[in-house]
C-alpha cells in the first residue's frame, strides 16, 4: 500500500501548482493494526497489544504514527441504548 498526497506548493513566481509528495509507505504492522481497529473499532490499545504479540509500547507507537498520518482519529465509546427509559 502506497500513500500519497498532493499539495499546492507556490512557485516563487507566486503561483500556485500541485504537487506529488510521496509519503512512506505503510508498515505491515500498522496495517495488522488498521485491520483490527476497522474489524473491532473499540478495541483497546491493551487488546491491540494482546492480539498483535506487541507491547503495549510499542502499540502506542504505531498509534500516534497512524494518527500523525490522519489514518486514524482515537475516540471515546459511548453505548447507544434502544427503547424507552
Amino acid at each position: 500500500m502506497y500513500l500519497g498526497k498532493t499539495m499546492a506548493m507556490e512557485s516563487k513566481s507566486g503561483s500556485r501548482s500541485p504537487e506529488k509528495i510521496p509519503l512512506r509507505k505503510a508498515s505491515q504492522t500498522e496495517l495488522s493494526v488498521l485491520r483490527l481497529i476497522q474489524a473491532r473499532p473499540s478495541i483497546s490499545r491493551i487488546e491491540l497489544a494482546h492480539e498483535t504479540g506487541l507491547s503495549t509500547a510499542a502499540i502506542t507507537g504505531v498509534v500516534n504514527a497512524l494518527s500523525e498520518r490522519n489514518l486514524l482519529v482515537e475516540g471515546t465509546v459511548t453505548s447507544v441504548s434502544v427503547g424507552r427509559k
